[in-house]
């Protein structure tokens, strides 16, 4: 029971418990499966394991989770299992800033979900790859891979892989300036997550429909939204959306003259990304510094 119950109900798990207490679950899953000798459950509940710990922040942790349940994947020939955990190293190495190296991993677990007809599997890929790209400034690319990614979720009635497609479709357009093309993914995306009680999507969306009141001046309109997905990253433990929040409200608060409260928000938000080890760090202290100049100017 201890080993079996955490993956019978991995997805409604995700959508509804903190990643800590997954965490305490899947270790001690992980104990279970051990000691029943079950190579398979093993691999699982070390996957799941990084997966929590990721959405802390924690991807160091995680990553070696990762590389362990790879190799029992591969040691006992679960290829559906090697491919979703190599997206997963994908995914860890992307917010580690290593594009290259995410993409490696990505391709290769794209080749084997096509290999043994794993749709979700490659669906996931795609948006996996979307997501590296736009953070490569390759927009058309990333559109592609996202277009791919919603057309497979759709044809597969994966509502959760939808609504990720369409927000991340509202990223890229948002950041090629299709600010009101943009929202209307995001609405549509929105509507999704919290249709499914996804809150882990839900403070991405809303942390991009701020993002494009921001890009179209509408500040308050921006800060609202910004601060609501604050409220929900903390409420899920989601790390790097926090640090993102806490940021986004000071940037905008900057704009409005608001040097105080800006340095006030940032300054949480560069403890996040330093803990995280998010390659954001250095342009949010160097913000941070602007700032801080223009305030002792000011005060001159």
């Amino acid at each position: 029971m201890c080993c079996d119950y955490p993956n019978r109900g991995t997805l409604i798990l995700a959508l509804r418990q903190h990643p800590r207490e997954r965490i305490r679950w899947r270790e001690a899953a992980l104990a279970s499966a051990r000691r029943l000798k079950n190579r398979n459950a093993e691999s699982v509940h070390h996957a799941n394991l990084g997966i929590a710990l990721s959405s802390l922040g924690e991807y160091r942790r995680a990553l070696e989770h990762y590389k362990q349940s790879l190799a029992i994947a591969r040691e006992i020939g679960d290829r559906e299992g090697e491919s979703r955990v190599l997206g997963n190293l994908g995914n860890v190495y992307g917010n580690l800033g290593e594009s290259r190296r995410a993409i490696g991993y990505l391709e290769r677990q794209l080749a084997i979900a096509r290999e043994i007809g794993d749709r979700y599997g490659e669906g996931n890929a795609f948006g996996n790859l979307g997501n590296i790209y736009g953070a490569l400034e390759k927009p058309a690319r990333a559109i592609e891979y996202y277009d791919q990614s919603l057309a497979i979720a759709r044809e597969i009635s994966d509502r959760q892989g939808e609504g990720t497609a369409l927000g991340n479709l509202g990223n890229i357009y948002g950041s090629l300036g299709e600010r009101r093309r943009a929202i209307d993914y995001y609405n549509q995306s929105l509507l999704i997550a919290r249709e499914l009680g996804d809150r882990h999507d839900e403070a991405q969306v809303l942390s991009g429909l701020g993002t494009a009141y921001h890009s179209l001046g509408e500040f308050l309109q921006a800060i609202e939204y910004y601060e609501q997905s604050l409220s929900v990253a903390r409420e899920i433990g989601e790390r790097k959306g926090e640090g993102a929040a806490l940021f986004n409200v000071g940037s905008v608060s900057y704009l409005l003259g608001e040097r105080k409260k800006a340095i006030e928000y940032a300054t949480p938000a560069l403890q996040v990304f330093e803990e995280v080890a998010s390659p954001l760090a250095k342009m949010v202290r160097g913000e941070i510094e602007k700032w801080q100049t223009s305030a002792d100017t000011a005060r001159r």
